[in-house]
């Protein structure tokens, strides 16, 4: 194959990769959101340092996944660097096309070998910095170094980043957002001031999902239930059917004590096989939050805890099956035990009509024990 070929080929491959590991189809991404929603307090915290003149060099975005923490980075990006720019339209447009010159964004990259994208942010990936600070903000303004998320950095990485954190370049602004802050080493929490986004409200959820992906309202709500009002992570379930595997395992769990074979026969045969390997996936995902969330309301239910936040379905369920705290424990006992067995099946590539029954087998002799407690 010829230089000319080759270098052609190199480059239709290149526009073929995805851009992003977190990108979702029809979806958003988090650049391209021009409005963050329900994380005003957040942003407003942020707006008062910067308007005080008083900026941390380094902002640790925390709170659940899926809650906006990479929309919000973004949205502080565009105050930052719109505020030094003579045209902010074109510093908007810029950011959404991922190619401002003053700012730099750490994620897994792809690797060509695997085709794939890496598993890890490495230390190569963090040494872009050195010639970003080289190339970048020669009229002294402002640069932005954006990890997301910070967490995916392996050991080397996170130590190459530490260093930058410790004598940061002047008027340099990092933003790391981070889903499990214990998993960052506490050197790099040291040199971060935090700025935590909460779940939010099934209302402003919703909206958000609807403006994110155009989903209709009764379908934004579910999603937003079912995400416990995380946005992002409503839209990954919904990329993979999960609003109807939800549905199918709360009518499954209608039935116990015992399970209506015809549901469970359903169930299985859906899972099975090569084509079954998305439902198995995504089952494996959301079985362990439903015997989890039974548990978890039961138990505020019968300790007088409020009760707004449980979905209809799981309400429904959690009246029959854990009408007390000795119920509710036999719950939270099976809820670990349905994520180890169907986490493992996945890892070992086990049979999954086999894991299926068995832990439909498991859950039933938990309802039957939770109903005698």
């Amino acid at each position: 194959m010829s230089k000319a070929k080759s270098k052609a080929k190199a480059k239709d491959q290149q526009e073929d990769r995805p851009k992003d590991a977190d990108r979702l189809e029809g979806v958003r991404h988090p650049r391209e959101t021009a409005q963050l929603i329900g994380q005003e307090a957040a942003l407003a915290a942020f707006d008062r340092a910067f308007a005080a003149g008083r900026v941390h060099h380094a902002w640790l975005l925390t709170g659940p996944r899926g809650v906006g923490k990479a929309t919000a980075a973004y949205a502080i990006a565009r105050k930052v660097l719109a505020d030094q720019a003579a045209d902010p339209t074109q510093v908007a447009t810029q950011l959404r096309a991922g190619s401002h010159p003053c700012m730099l964004e750490l994620r897994r990259a792809w690797n060509d070998k695997t085709n794939k994208f890496r598993g890890e942010i490495l230390v190569d990936d963090v040494r872009r910095l050195t010639r970003f600070f080289g190339l970048s903000a020669a009229d002294g303004g402002w640069r932005v170094v954006l990890v997301d998320p910070a967490e995916d950095m392996n050991v080397q990485a996170m130590n190459a980043l530490l260093k930058a954190l410790e004598e940061p370049p002047a008027k340099t602004l990092f933003l790391l957002t981070c889903h499990a802050p214990g998993r960052l080493a506490p050197t790099v929490l040291s040199r971060c001031r935090r700025l935590k986004l909460g779940a939010l409200g099934v209302s402003d959820a919703a909206t958000a999902i609807m403006a994110a992906a155009g989903a209709a309202a009764a379908e934004a709500e579910g999603l937003a239930r079912l995400a416990e009002g995380a946005p992002g992570e409503a839209l990954r379930l919904r990329a993979i059917g999960g609003l109807d595997a939800w549905r199918d395992l709360c009518a499954l769990h209608e039935g116990l004590p015992k399970f209506d074979r015809r549901l469970l026969d359903k169930l299985m045969t859906d899972a099975a096989g090569r084509a079954g390997a998305e439902r198995f996936e995504t089952l494996a995902r959301l079985w362990p939050m439903l015997i989890e969330r039974i548990a978890a309301t039961g138990a505020r239910r019968r300790s007088g805890g409020d009760q707004d936040g449980a979905a209809p379905e799981v309400a429904r369920l959690a009246e029959r099956l854990a009408p007390d705290l000795a119920a509710a424990r036999h719950w939270a006992g099976a809820s670990s035990e349905t994520r180890k067995r169907l986490e493992l099946a996945l890892a070992l590539n086990l049979d999954p009509e086999r894991t299926i029954l068995d832990t439909a087998l498991m859950l039933e002799e938990t309802a039957s024990a939770a109903l005698r407690a």
